[in-house]
């Protein structure tokens, strides 16, 4: 199953920016690598795109891209079945 996401926010560019759309594969949940591009439910920020870097018996540690992006840390550790999907399609509306 796919679904499509719409991008708000700056905490991933330049790689994604606000308004950009990603298509996620939802079935990928079980297959994460470090450097995977993910949609993820956090407690306190809601639906939140980020990239693993790095995965542990105690979940997922993710990072924005953005210098202003939050830092790993203070997100926490993100469990697998907070997994939204992988990134697997950017679309890039007309600027």
């Amino acid at each position: 199953m796919f679904r499509l996401i719409k991008i708000k926010g700056g905490s991933m560019q330049p790689d994604y920016c606000h308004n950009d759309y990603v298509l996620l594969a939802q079935w990928c949940k079980n297959a994460l690598s470090v450097g995977d591009d993910v949609v993820c439910r956090h407690a306190d920020a809601g639906l939140i795109l980020k990239r693993i870097k790095n995965i542990s018996s105690d979940g997922l540690q993710l990072t924005g891209l953005n210098a202003r992006s939050a830092e790993p840390a203070s997100l926490g550790n993100i469990q697998r079945r907070d997994v939204v999907g992988r990134v697997v399609w950017h679309i890039k509306p007309l600027r």
